[in-house]
């Protein structure tokens, strides 16, 4: 069984916080601040997939993720982890041996929706 766990951008800061401090409510989804007890509407969570690139790191979907010279997003497709090209907008399996470039948030690449999101 794979480790479930996230990490959390706040859009407001454009930076990463520690999701050991946020909470998550079951009924409606909403993220709250454990420390200060107040909702965060600026947050977006990207969840562990259980695996690591070749050198060792933790995949998030969102992550930017190079095999073969050719940069991929990591994205959930129906039931499995696809990669999906970034140039073209080609989905593929994932495949092991990659690595992690960047995520969605901190990155040099000028993408637009259209390849960012399987259909």
């Amino acid at each position: 069984m794979r480790e479930i766990k996230f990490r959390a951008w706040d859009k407001k800061e454009s930076c990463f916080v520690n999701p050991e401090n946020l909470v998550i409510r079951a009924d409606c989804g909403a993220v709250f601040d454990r420390e200060f007890d107040i909702e965060l509407h600026d947050i977006d969570l990207m969840q562990y997939t259980g695996l690591k690139d070749k050198n060792g790191k933790e995949i998030y979907f969102d992550d930017f993720y190079r095999y073969n010279n050719i940069d991929y997003l990591v994205k959930w497709n129906k039931a499995k982890i696809s990669l999906l090209d970034i140039a073209n907008g080609d989905i593929i399996d994932y495949i092991t041996g990659g690595k992690i470039k960047s995520n969605i948030y901190e990155n040099e690449y000028q993408i637009t929706g259209k390849h960012t999101e399987i259909p």
